[in-house]
């Protein structure tokens, strides 16, 4: 079976020369009560962006300042997990999962790669090269849509063709105005449905998430009234 790798978190990652309509990752930033949320998207190019199905996600490299103890999973089953299908239900933003599109709950079909290794996506931490995949092809689960995302203090960071891989959930109490360094790199597969042929891209990406601008970077966005009503207690 083929595998996928990951293209990171952040505001973008460059595609390679294989990959023409894949065109890297956007996060979208925000906060829920007393948690700070992050959901990571694969990004698809223009028009046709909307046709393409993200089939896989593999070999991915995956880190967070802190170590995996900072995130916070909410799940139906004991201990941390990775899984989609075992967020409990209306705890969906409280909750750290990986995803091939659609939405949390027993009805997603993504599934762990065999690099998870015996105890699959129930652990807390991504073991080094795993991935994920939806296990149900036909279902499309992992077209593309559109979406419209903002970074933590409002300010629009992507717009197009994209489709969701994880949600990562932390303390807001656990971040600082500088954020959390994260790096996050791999493969995926992606292509436009049933019986067209597969690209692979690869791609890598270091950032920091939920920072917050420096006082004077703030007054050149004109977001300092802004920033003030969001910044994190």
């Amino acid at each position: 079976m083929n595998q996928m790798l990951i293209a990171g978190l952040g505001s973008l990652v460059v595609a390679g020369a294989a990959t023409a309509a894949f065109t890297g990752v956007a996060v979208n930033e925000y906060q829920v009560g007393d948690k700070c949320v992050a959901d990571i998207y694969m990004t698809f190019n223009g028009t046709n962006g909307l046709a393409d199905v993200l089939l896989n996600i593999y070999n991915v490299q995956f880190s967070i300042e802190g170590g995996f103890g900072v995130l916070v999973h909410n799940n139906l089953v004991p201990g941390p997990s990775w899984s989609p299908q075992f967020v409990t239900p209306g705890m969906e933003n409280m909750d750290t999962f990986v995803t091939i599109g659609g939405a949390a709950g027993f009805n997603n079909s993504t599934q762990a790669d065999p690099n998870w290794g015996g105890a699959g996506f129930n652990q807390a931490g991504i073991p080094a090269l795993a991935g994920w995949f939806n296990s149900n092809p036909p279902n499309l689960q992992g077209q593309s849509s559109f979406v419209d995302i903002s970074n933590l203090i409002g300010s629009k960071t992507y717009q197009g063709a994209a489709t969701l891989a994880m949600r990562l959930v932390v303390n807001a109490a656990s971040v600082g105005d500088a954020g959390l360094a994260v790096s996050f790199s791999g493969q995926l597969t992606f292509n436009q449905g049933i019986g067209t042929a597969p690209a692979q891209p690869s791609f890598s990406f270091q950032n920091n998430l939920w920072a917050i601008p420096a006082p004077g970077a703030l007054a050149l966005l004109g977001l300092a009234g802004l920033v003030t009503r969001r910044r994190r207690a």
